[in-house]
């Protein structure tokens, strides 16, 4: 029987970028060391994650409200320094601010959405949406949000997978939107 091989879009563009790196990072699983701007993205994005999980229970409080309510308790799970936990809040300021502009939240329907699925028979894809919307016209827009500006960052490749796991997952969908957030 052969082996599945299980990978993530994360994982392929290591691969792409230096097939030693990938080695190391997956196949030995060696420790990674911990970079300031990754823990401040993942601190974000946890920030995030629970704003939007205490709207999609059915929150009434202030959006402000719940933000900082979010990032305190994300505070408790990350290490962070003074530098650091001032951009992540002018980043989530700005965030509210952009959701203040278009004149309603986005009507989320899920947040942190693990998937995998078979592309053949021994390639299994796995991964975590950071964010899948409905938007007006019934349409999906899956969100990917990104704590830097640099454009290398911005994987039209990951996009495209994310898309392959909506397709799989709903098969009759022939449109969607997908689209990365720059905090």
């Amino acid at each position: 029987q052969t082996e599945i091989m299980k990978v993530s879009a994360s994982s392929l563009k290591s691969y792409e970028q230096c097939p030693k790196k990938y080695y190391y990072n997956y196949i030995e699983k060696l420790p990674r060391k911990d970079w300031g701007h990754l823990v401040l993205g993942n601190f974000c994005h946890t920030i995030l994650e629970y704003f939007h999980l205490e709207l999609i229970e059915g929150s009434k409080e202030k959006y402000n409200i719940i933000m900082k309510q979010s990032f305190e308790r994300a505070l408790k799970k990350y290490k962070l320094d003074n530098k650091q936990i001032i951009e992540a809040k002018e980043m989530l300021t700005n965030y509210l601010q952009s959701v203040s502009d278009k004149g309603k939240m986005p009507n989320v329907k899920g947040v942190e959405t693990d998937f995998n699925f078979m592309i053949n028979d021994n390639i299994l894809i796995r991964g975590f949406i950071d964010r899948v919307d409905v938007l007006d016209d019934g349409r999906f827009h899956i969100v990917d949000y990104k704590t830097t500006k640099n454009d290398k960052y911005l994987d039209t490749f990951q996009l495209l997978i994310y898309g392959l796991w909506l397709k799989h997952t709903y098969p009759d969908v022939d449109h969607f939107r997908v689209s990365y957030i720059l905090l």
